[in-house]
């Protein structure tokens, strides 16, 4: 990789859907890139160039034009074609109401590539963000005003033939943020959030596979694994306490399902991320 520009910003000002960083990368022909696992929601959009986005369980090719909505706490690499290299572009986002706001803005189908034709707008507003980086009160305006209109960008240029904008199905939205307020619990179970929502397991199952691509429990077991990587690296709680409060009974389970999803076990990544801190 080269060329890469990096913003992380997390603007949380705003609670409901706010820009977490803007980056942009160039990845060289037939290189596989690092690991990425994000705890945020990912939008992936091509610039130049084709590729492919490997996911833990499927490969998408995308090129100049074309982007990809991609779920917190997936596990992807990059990869250009041999031809060429490929630019893509990379925004992390989140808020508490950002599932129902991204299905009203016509992303009801994650990880399902779309097409936009504004490749030139969207490349000028992603200098913007990567320019406005200060924390001042002006900066952080300015950067959500920029955000907003990047997905009014991208909105307005969708290719309705290729990704139609019907709606995200609510139970899906208000599943997803039940399970966001309860995951704590270690005796959460779909069924539980079936009954909240008043339908049937089976149904919720049917619902989130089709909008989500996995089922409710996957779901479960990638959040409470996504917010067990933020606290490792947010807080210096022990990983004992750490596995509690994302629901876990036995510390050896969760340190397990961590190493599996990361290849890493929590002790090493927190150490990891304090050997990164001193190099700093």
């Amino acid at each position: 990789m080269t060329k890469a520009r990096r913003a992380s910003l997390n603007d949380n000002y705003f609670k409901n859907f706010y820009l977490c960083y803007c980056d942009k990368q160039e990845y060289l022909p037939g290189i596989l890139s690092e690991i990425y696992v994000d705890e945020h929601y990912v939008l992936c959009y091509v610039l130049s160039g084709k590729g492919k986005i490997c996911l833990e369980n499927k490969e998408i090719l995308l090129s100049a034009g074309q982007g990809l909505l991609i779920f917190p706490g997936r596990t992807c690499r990059y990869i250009a074609e041999q031809e060429s290299s490929w630019n893509c572009l990379r925004i992390g986002l989140s808020g508490d109401k950002a599932v129902q706001i991204l299905s009203e803005l016509g992303f009801h189908d994650f990880e399902r590539k779309f097409s936009c034709k504004n490749i030139q707008q969207l490349d000028k507003l992603s200098e913007q963000l990567l320019d406005a980086t200060r924390g001042t009160l002006e900066q952080i305006l300015l950067r959500q005003f920029l955000f907003y209109e990047f997905f009014s960008v991208i909105v307005s240029g969708f290719d309705t033939e290729t990704y139609p904008t019907t709606g995200f199905n609510e139970y899906v939205i208000e599943a997803i943020q039940w399970i966001k307020e309860n995951y704590g619990d270690a005796s959460l179970r779909v069924s539980d959030v079936a009954d909240y929502l008043g339908i049937s397991r089976n149904y919720l199952c049917t619902l989130f596979k089709q909008a989500m691509g996995h089922s409710p429990q996957e779901y479960i077991c990638s959040f409470r694994l996504s917010r067990a990587r933020e606290l490792l690296a947010a807080t210096e709680y022990s990983i004992d306490g750490i596995s509690y409060s994302c629901g876990y009974e036995d510390p050896v389970v969760f340190s397990r399902a961590f190493k599996k999803k990361y290849q890493i076990s929590p002790s090493k990544y927190r150490a990891y991320l304090h050997e990164q801190e001193k190099l700093l």
